[in-house]
């Protein structure tokens, strides 16, 4: 083995290895990231952010964040609000989202809005919505 020449079985282990590490890569981020509103309670329009830690991302990494709403409405029932790139500094990012109301006229019921960033083929969402209800309301007769 001193001639130069890799034997076979070094051969694969050094094969498998680059294979591991492209199937790894790209995904590995999300096993420590995670992704939070600043305030999980909240009404129409209030503003509110997407605080993204995500230590094993590259520094500058430049990341996609889709910010949606799942209402009461049966016809539109999820409305994608917001798409935008972010860069990631020091493994976080923060995002600005308001809580935008989805429909043109009151419907009332539950609000409950998402976050979802994705890099590298790979995706990470809030685990916990931020959230606000419309009561229905009955005019005096």
């Amino acid at each position: 083995m001193g001639d130069g020449t890799v034997d076979r079985r070094r051969f694969i282990g050094l094969g498998l290895a680059a294979s591991g590490a492209a199937v790894l890569g790209s995904g590995t981020w999300t096993a420590r990231a995670s992704l939070r509103w600043e305030a999980t309670e909240g009404f129409p329009g209030r503003p509110n952010s997407l605080q993204l830690e995500a230590p094993d991302l590259p520094e500058g990494a430049d990341v996609e964040v889709i910010v949606s709403v799942h209402g009461p409405d049966p016809d539109t029932p999820r409305v994608e609000l917001q798409r935008v790139r972010a860069r990631v500094v020091g493994g976080e990012a923060r995002i600005e989202a308001a809580l935008t109301y989805p429909y043109a006229a009151r419907v009332p019921g539950g609000y409950r809005y998402v976050g979802q960033v994705s890099f590298g083929g790979a995706q990470v969402a809030t685990a916990q919505p931020a959230v606000y209800a419309i009561r229905p309301w009955w005019p005096l007769s």
